[in-house]
């Protein structure tokens, strides 16, 4: 986890304006690896393990059999590992932005499974935030670090 990424975040239990704090445990580089994020108004903890903020928690809903396939069949749906641009052609299509459009720009994957079209958006040059609400980290393997334009957050997403 970047701390460039504090600055969109907010307390998932009190929801202030207050920038959350970073408790730091262990770091690599510029890379937060373990440590805590702390509302600074209500004390909530969300920790930070394997460089993932947690803020789905113990007792988000429990996706085991996605987890399982997501696993198991994991690099099917990457476009780079599974020599075809079935995700990158549908993520074009779909979204009608143009390639270069969106170098630079800040995509939200909100329920990103895979990771694939994630791994799509930071390849063409977008910087990628992944959100998924399972309860175990496990489920995107490494391969979807694509580059540093990636980075994932288990959460839920509230609007």
């Amino acid at each position: 986890m970047h701390r460039h990424v504090l600055d969109i975040l907010a307390c998932p239990k009190c929801g202030n304006d207050q920038p959350i704090e970073l408790d730091v445990a262990e770091q690599a580089g510029d890379d937060v690896i373990t440590g805590s994020l702390v509302c600074p108004a209500c004390q909530t903890r969300v920790p930070v393990t394997n460089g993932i903020p947690r803020f789905a928690g113990a007792d988000a809903e429990d996706f085991d059999n996605f987890d399982f396939q997501w696993n198991k069949w994991s690099a099917i749906q990457i476009d780079r590992l599974s020599g075809h641009t079935l995700s990158e052609d549908r993520f074009l299509a779909d979204s009608r932005w143009d390639r270069e459009w969106l170098r630079g720009k800040w995509i939200l994957d909100a329920g990103c499974g895979a990771g694939r079209f994630a791994d799509v958006a930071a390849g063409l040059g977008g910087a990628c935030r992944r959100l998924r609400s399972q309860r175990r980290g496990r489920c995107l393997p490494p391969h979807n670090e694509r580059s540093r334009r990636a980075r994932h957050l288990h959460t839920g997403v509230y609007i």
